[in-house]
């Protein structure tokens, strides 16, 4: 489930786009279609939220989404019911992750219904340097910072008797 959050197309040029989304375990990916809706954050300037919402598009039966068929063998086929709501909160300067939040539900004709409600929070703070040169720049800017406070501190006194 963690997989398919995370890799979502969140950053598509598409507005409407198609997810599969694990809810059965062991299972074909139940599909969902989703509108995005970008918009900025109501309290951190320049941070943006992303917001997935949607419903289930997939043309199984209760049946064969229990079964993991990947086509539908039934030939009268309801259609199942559900919805996602999905927020995911993007950092400032970067296309990094903060947090995704949010619930997928779908209700089958039988009466049952699978509920899943994501919370995932990246715990790190500013996304870290991953590439060579970003760590090199990284470095040099920290050196400099010690360069200038070792500078600050060997300021000479003299004391005359």
């Amino acid at each position: 489930m963690v997989f398919s959050l995370f890799f979502a197309p969140v950053f598509s040029i598409r507005k409407d786009i198609e997810i599969g989304m694990p809810l059965i375990p062991y299972s074909i990916p139940v599909k969902f279609k989703m509108n995005t809706i970008v918009e900025e954050h109501p309290h951190k300037i320049g941070e943006h939220i992303i917001t997935l919402k949607g419903n289930c598009s997939d043309p199984r039966s209760e049946r064969d989404i229990l079964k993991g068929n990947l086509i539908p063998f039934e030939k009268q086929v309801e259609k199942q019911k559900g919805t996602v709501n999905l927020k995911y909160h993007i950092y400032k300067n970067s296309s990094f992750l903060n947090i995704i939040t949010g619930d997928i539900t779908l209700n089958f004709s039988s009466g049952k219904s699978k509920k899943v409600t994501v919370e995932c929070y990246n715990l790190k703070g500013e996304p870290q340097p991953k590439t060579l040169t970003e760590k090199e720049a990284l470095k040099d800017m920290e050196d400099q910072k010690e360069l200038e406070t070792l500078q600050k501190k060997k300021k000479k006194r003299y004391l005359l008797f």
